[in-house]
């Protein structure tokens, strides 16, 4: 089984052990490409946010059930018999129906590290970021200050691993939103950056 499955499925493992038991739930990180420009903006910029589509697409308006702005009252019968709303955040609900259940990837306090355009020295230009990880190598970034060395070939931001990454963010809110044109429901993420390593 790939990889990635693996840790999507611990990672959903370990959230709902520790809501029944109670206790935080690990956080989880997620990588987020930026061109030059956005890099720019976001190290000037405080808090911004990003777009992700909704799949499934829901029916109704989605319904955050954690809040206490919820609409659905708590004695209402959406809430008898749905044991799948003890580990749910989100719910495709019209607030009189039993909804079905939204998994959204983000969670507020989750880690987002950012993948931007970067270079190595010019003796690794032949080598994969997986085999320069353990090499002594300043990183430069294209908005970054001068370094040591002779820089090599600028890498694309797809091909930067979270060794290299310098911009750290936190997620602070997950919304939804609809567009108005298309029809469609995005997840609306908003994220501060916590920290940045020249």
């Amino acid at each position: 089984m790939n990889e990635k499955i693996w840790q999507k499925m611990d990672a959903r493992h370990n959230e709902i052990m520790a809501r029944r038991t109670g206790q935080r739930a690990p956080l989880v990180e997620h990588a987020l490409r930026l061109h030059e420009n956005e890099v720019y903006h976001l190290l000037r910029g405080g808090v911004t946010h990003f777009g992700s589509e909704i799949k499934p697409q829901p029916k109704n308006k989605p319904v955050n059930v954690r809040t206490s702005k919820c609409p659905i009252p708590k004695n209402s019968p959406f809430w008898f018999g749905r044991e799948d709303l003890r580990t749910a955040d989100w719910v495709d609900a019209d607030c009189v129906n039993p909804g079905v259940v939204m998994r959204c990837p983000y969670k507020v306090g989750d880690v987002v590290w950012i993948q931007e355009k970067w270079a190595m020295m010019k003796i690794f230009d032949e080598l994969t970021p997986a085999m320069c990880r353990f090499e002594k190598s300043p990183i430069w970034y294209v908005d970054g200050v001068a370094k040591r060395g002779v820089r090599g070939r600028w890498r694309p931001a797809s091909h930067m691993p979270r060794w290299a990454s310098r911009i750290i963010c936190r997620i602070v809110k997950v919304s939804t939103q609809k567009d108005l044109d298309t029809g469609v429901w995005w997840w609306i993420v908003e994220y501060r950056v916590e920290g940045v390593w020249k």
